[in-house]
């Protein structure tokens, strides 16, 4: 009987507002395997894990089990980055025009 054996094991995470620590993103990543028996059955590579994304009492949880048949995995998680660059430079923007109509029509932050 061959042995399973772990070829990657990773996890991690960050708060994303540290001074609010309900806004978090949290991650792992594992890769086991098993060799073909001496019969030349029973091998398997399988790639597992998870993406959880909270905000206080909202939690997204995204499973990364069966992702290392194809690229449905990376496809979600780059099409969820895209997404996100994308929110991020319309805040930024936004941001700027506030900023912008704020000085010209001279509003200040405590009104």
């Amino acid at each position: 009987m061959t042995k399973e054996v772990e070829l990657l094991a990773e996890s991690g995470g960050v708060f994303l507002d540290p001074a609010h620590v309900g806004s978090s993103i949290q991650w792992r990543i594992k890769l086991t395997a098993r060799p073909k028996d001496s019969k030349g059955k029973g091998g398997y590579a399988t790639v597992d894990g998870q993406v959880s994304i909270s905000d206080c009492d909202r939690l997204v949880k995204w499973s990364l089990d069966s992702w290392s048949s194809d690229d449905h995995g990376l496809t979600k998680l780059d099409r969820a980055i895209a997404e996100l660059r994308r929110v991020r430079n319309l805040v930024a923007r936004a941001q700027r025009l506030q900023t912008k109509y704020k000085k010209f029509h001279g509003i200040e932050d405590d009104e």
